[in-house]
């Protein structure tokens, strides 16, 4: 139920706002009725976003709905820390607190797999660029014209768990981000589709012009019963923690 709806989707929504002054924060709620979207419950959707003093930018997900259903919130935030309109004219190097990642097939959709990242372009364990692996000989990446696959972030624990899952460094500017989620994988997604002209001071973005990284359930999670279940219902509230933290070498 990729992005919950192209059309109607909590992303093509207008959300109520509440401005949180003492925290820092705008707070965000929307809801959905039983069975919209195809899904069970009448859903209440938060997202609250918030600068901390020391810089942080933090974003909390939350769902709390009357039946049995699924939940998976993520922001799908484009990157270049190389800056606006720099292309693939930046040196992008990665680490991911992951020992496996998710083969897709076709369609890409998981397989079911949980594959180790050991001998694959999907081994970001030490630091590494990201730029070489788009392009590798490999079927995976082929299939997806680049990455476009859920990294199983180590330590996932249901509800907690704050953890470091990914850092980016850009090897040109010195900027980096750290990365933190409590969610169990992060989609790593490499801009493979991007196709915008004319954008901000007519700036082209194409193939490879920025990345995505997306805390989440596993794609697929209903179908595979392996996969971590974040199944959301009364007495068990769905949340989600994104951090990001950005830094200069």
């Amino acid at each position: 139920n990729l992005h919950s709806d192209l059309e109607h989707g909590l992303h093509k929504r207008v959300w109520d706002v509440e401005l949180d002054e003492v925290h820092n924060a705008v707070r965000m709620t929307t809801s959905l009725k039983d069975g919209e979207l195809g899904l069970p419950g009448n859903r209440t959707f938060t997202a609250v976003f918030t600068v901390t003093r020391t810089g942080i930018f933090r974003i909390d997900y939350g769902c709390e709905s009357d039946r049995a259903t699924y939940v998976s919130m993520t922001n799908h935030t484009y990157f270049n820390l190389a800056g606006h309109n720099a292309g693939m004219d930046c040196e992008h190097f990665f680490v991911a607190n992951a020992a496996h990642y998710l083969p897709i097939n076709e369609q890409n959709i998981p397989t079911g797999q949980i594959a180790p990242v050991e001998g694959t372009p999907f081994d970001f364990r030490e630091l590494r660029p990201v730029a070489p692996g788009m392009e590798a000989d490999d079927l995976q990446i082929k299939q997806a014209r680049g990455y476009d696959h859920c990294l199983c972030i180590n330590g996932y624990q249901y509800g907690r768990n704050l953890r470091r899952a990914m850092h980016v460094e850009e090897m040109w500017t010195g900027r980096e981000m750290d990365y933190y989620t409590t969610a169990p994988g992060v989609q790593l997604y490499t801009g493979n589709w991007l196709g915008d002209e004319h954008a901000k001071d007519d700036a082209n973005y194409g193939w490879g012009a920025g990345f995505a990284l997306e805390a989440e359930m596993y794609p697929d999670t209903p179908h595979r019963p392996l996969f971590p279940q974040g199944i959301v219902g009364p007495g068990h509230p769905y949340s989600n923690v994104i951090e990001y933290h950005f830094m200069r070498h």
